[in-house]
């Protein structure tokens, strides 16, 4: 899916060449990081946002029902998450939610399976706890005040869900300015003290 060559038999919707060329983020290495006012255990970003490559294969998972994209590159993120220092174990994986009509328009969330993939590797449950109430405007040419505007009260706890564990992972496709992640933690955390960390596919 990235470069349209056929694939060998031990590849599985990208080749190798792709998969060494897609441009490691190394976000996770930096000593200060930071999204928002909220503080986390870990962030990670696989990959950087700045490629053809990635940027072709997150527009498939997104946009042309590609599901399978987020299985394979969550598997990716997985085996970064694990190697990572400042891993503890997850009690819960929590993919960032879309709007329903959204979700209903594109037949899955996106999140939801690149969570799958992580889980492959970390060994932990998939929970969609959250839900996007607000549907909001697209995010897509807004600077950062403006974003966290769209989406600092969009997410809630859903009715039937309870945060009864240690540590979450909150998984998403790419992070921009962070007021999407943001949002999401301080709806988790409106409903008890829960260590949080962050995972996504790629940085912009």
């Amino acid at each position: 899916m990235g470069c349209g060559t056929i694939l060998v038999s031990n590849e599985n919707l990208i080749c190798l060449s792709c998969f060494i060329e897609l441009p490691k983020s190394n976000f996770h290495t930096q000593n200060s990081i930071s999204i928002g006012l909220e503080e986390y255990n870990f962030i990670i970003g696989l990959y950087k946002y700045n490629n053809d490559v990635i940027q072709q294969l997150i527009h498939a998972l997104k946009y042309n029902g590609k599901s399978s994209v987020g299985l394979v590159l969550g598997i990716e993120l997985g085996k970064l998450i694990l190697r990572n220092d400042k891993y503890e174990e997850v009690d819960l994986i929590v993919p960032v939610p879309i709007h329903r009509n959204k979700k209903r328009k594109r037949g899955y969330n996106q999140s939801y399976y690149i969570a799958k993939g992580v889980a492959k590797i970390i060994n932990a449950p998939v929970k969609e706890i959250l839900r996007k109430s607000e549907k909001g405007k697209s995010q897509t040419a807004q600077k950062k005040y403006e974003r966290w505007l769209n989406v600092k009260d969009s997410f809630s706890l859903k009715s039937n869900s309870k945060v009864q564990v240690n540590h979450v992972l909150i998984i998403d496709d790419v992070i921009t300015t962070g007021a999407t992640i943001e949002a999401c933690v301080k709806a988790i955390r409106k409903y008890g003290k829960v260590k949080i960390s962050i995972a996504v596919l790629a940085i912009a």
